[in-house]
């Protein structure tokens, strides 16, 4: 039961691990650019059986061709005091589809979220073997 349990979450993280792969990849496509400012922010617990990792969801406001659009990002900091209501950035998004964006400053979460991913598998790959060995 055990080895079932794990073996799900290995393909969960590897799913998660592809998406955040194919998003850091994608943003290189962005070309539009305007400046965005932080207008709510929302704290999420993701627990897992070992770990307890906090997800923020910073909520953006940004104009692209006179249209006004609130869409949220999911931020991984690993201090809340970085994310301040009404922090003015500039944001890159996709002209064909200005819901899709990302804070500049934030560039690299996607990249973050995959080397968490990584470490995660490694270290289920260890509980496995070492389960082997029981």
């Amino acid at each position: 039961m055990g080895k079932v349990l794990l073996a799900i979450m290995v393909v969960v993280c590897c799913a998660d691990l592809i998406r955040a792969i194919m998003k850091h990849y994608n943003f290189k496509k962005y070309k539009g650019d305007t400046i965005g400012a932080i207008i709510s922010i929302r704290k999420h617990c993701k627990r897992d059986r070992f770990l307890k990792n906090y997800v923020y969801y910073a909520a953006y406001r940004y104009i692209v061709d006179g249209i006004t659009y609130e869409e949220e990002f999911p931020l991984y900091e690993n201090n809340e005091k970085l994310l301040h209501l009404y922090q003015r950035t500039k944001i890159q998004y996709d002209e064909n589809n200005p819901r899709n964006f990302f804070p500049i400053d934030k560039k690299n979460a996607w990249r973050t979220i995959a080397l968490n991913d990584l470490l995660y598998l490694f270290s289920m790959f260890l509980i496995l073997e070492f389960m082997k060995y029981r």
